[in-house]
């Protein structure tokens, strides 16, 4: 299934088609498997074949290694550039270091010999000097001969997916995202693409009229077409599905798409494209790591996790905790979190899980074992129908905490419990900041005929605009720089300093590099869901 659009930026014809790409001295040459990793290590984390930090000098005689002075860490992965601090940093992939340069300081395309010398001397094939901040490298032959041949291979292929009069994207289905979460990403992405499309038609029709010379002007305006990847059948099985999707029909990247509470295969499989996936609608992503291509809105039971063990962590004492969660299920996920994150501030919790049966999910079961424990705080790692079936009282714990992930962000679900000191762990928004921040997304989803939602349908609504206003805003940056680049792509939202719509469902987003869980905050709701008085807490 294909959704024909999502959108329209203007991109450059001659890129889109795969024009013939110009072979310099500097471009072209295969490298071996161990030596490409080898230099790919050297030009990402300034780690040299041999395990130790690459050392250089800079500004003339200060030296440093290891990943200051890695490549990426100006030039970016990509080796498209950027700006730091009113420094325009060149771009050095394989078709810039394979082109002549003309204006005030010319130089020829560099070969081999000399781009070794601008690595070593820091002097460029014109006999240029470069600014001294562009480190002057310690490398024996065998790690300048590898550097120099990724280079003269990066990002100079096509990316995939971009083609004349389109950029091809996917969204991905789980087969276990529940039916609320897969409708409301559909019906945004289905209502984004023929928005969007309709709008580059009336500019193609624009410039067709236009009378004005071409200089300047956009050369094509191409559509978005994103293509619906629905899996089937258990995890293990969906890797060679993606695969095989991806083989009839590459896209550029991922974005937003409909999980359940197994995410993993779809972001091993993207990690390992090198395929950007932007924000899809998973409340229990995986742990990201170093991992580079997957940005998600929050790390949902995990950031939960770390609040937790922050808040128990401020008050005085050895405390005895118990928590109960259904087993394989994204309460043990949270567990596993909370005893990690336990450990690891001050290693005085006692920790006890339950994983728990239908049967054993009442009031008078939990607090007996809660008493065989002597726990002192309980934590629920429950859905909300399993919550409904407990009734706090004299014999719980003085200490209850509520997963609000496992409860798709409603905090009305734990309604009915209560506790001298009881808490809802909620990396959501507040009801009231919700309908303050909603209300344009809202207007836009009335405009394109969406009826109004509630709960958590309307949450998923309103994250998969949000990642499609992001992507389209990353997009234009590629197209305005003519630079269509996966790599480049998640470089440009790293550094995205605003956000392009306001994601009314979370308290604070933000973008940086490295950091792959936009959002950090999260809430104490007292119990009863007193939002009035909760503390945000941001581990």
């Amino acid at each position: 299934m294909a959704l024909c659009g999502a959108g329209a930026w203007v991109i450059a014809a001659a890129l889109l088609a795969g024009a013939t790409t110009p072979r310099g001295p500097a471009i072209g040459r295969p490298a071996a498997d161990g030596s490409r990793a080898g230099a790919e290590r050297l030009y990402r984390d300034g780690v040299r074949a041999d395990g130790s930090p690459a050392v250089a000098v800079v500004l003339g005689d200060v030296e440093t290694s290891g990943a200051q002075v890695s490549c990426a860490a100006c030039h970016g992965r990509s080796g498209m550039g950027t700006a730091e601090g009113g420094e325009i940093v060149p771009p050095i992939t394989g078709l810039a270091l394979a082109g002549a340069r003309g204006g005030a300081r010319p130089r020829p395309a560099y070969d081999r010999e000399s781009l070794a010398r601008a690595i070593r001397e820091g002097v460029d094939a014109g006999g240029n000097r470069l600014a001294p901040l562009m480190p002057r490298y310690a490398l024996g032959d065998e790690d300048v001969e590898a550097l120099v041949t990724y280079l003269e291979n990066l990002s100079i292929r096509p990316a995939p997916g971009v083609e004349e009069g389109a950029i091809h994207l996917a969204t991905v289905v789980t087969p276990d995202a529940p039916p609320a979460v897969r409708r409301a990403t559909l019906d945004v992405l289905r209502a984004y693409v023929a928005a969007q499309n309709a709008a580059a038609a009336r500019l193609r029709a624009s410039h067709r009229r236009s009378l004005r010379s071409s200089v300047g002007r956009p050369e094509h305006v191409g559509d978005w077409v994103v293509h619906v990847w629905e899996l089937r059948g258990p995890p293990a099985r969906w890797s060679g599905q993606l695969e095989a999707l991806q083989r009839a029909r590459p896209v550029f990247a991922a974005v937003s798409g409909a999980g359940g509470a197994e995410w993993g295969p779809v972001h091993r499989f993207c990690e390992e494209q090198g395929m950007p996936c932007l924000l899809p609608n998973v409340d229990t992503p995986p742990d990201a790591g170093d991992d580079w291509y997957s940005l998600y809105y929050s790390r949902g039971a995990a950031l939960e996790a770390d609040v937790i063990a922050a808040h128990l962590s401020r008050s005085p004492g050895r405390h005895r905790v118990l928590q109960v969660y259904r087993a394989g299920g994204p309460g043990a996920a949270g567990a596993r979190g909370l005893r990690r994150a336990l450990a690891a501030r001050a290693g005085d919790a006692v920790v006890r899980g339950v994983a728990v049966r239908s049967d054993d999910v009442s009031t008078a079961a939990i607090a007996a074992r809660a008493r065989a424990e002597r726990a002192t705080a309980i934590v629920l790692w429950l859905p909300p129908a399993d919550l409904a079936r407990l009734r706090t009282g004299a014999a719980w714990p003085q200490r209850t905490y509520v997963s609000s992930t496992l409860l798709g962000g409603e905090l009305s679900a734990a309604s009915g419990l209560s506790a001298r000191e009881g808490f809802i762990a909620h990396p959501f928004s507040l009801p009231g900041e919700v309908r303050d921040r909603s209300r344009a997304a809202s207007s836009w989803m009335a405009s394109r005929g969406l009826q109004p939602v509630a709960g958590a349908e309307a949450r998923v609504r309103d994250q998969t605009f949000v990642a499609l206003e992001l992507l389209s805003a990353g997009m234009m940056h590629l197209t305005k720089e003519r630079r269509f680049s996966r790599d480049f792509l998640v470089e440009v939202l790293d550094h995205t300093s605003g956000r392009p719509r306001e994601a009314a469902y979370y308290p604070e987003v933000s973008f940086g590099p490295g950091q792959r869980y936009v959002s950090k905050g999260c809430y104490l709701v007292p119990l009863p869901d007193r939002e009035d008085e909760a503390e945000r807490i941001v581990p």
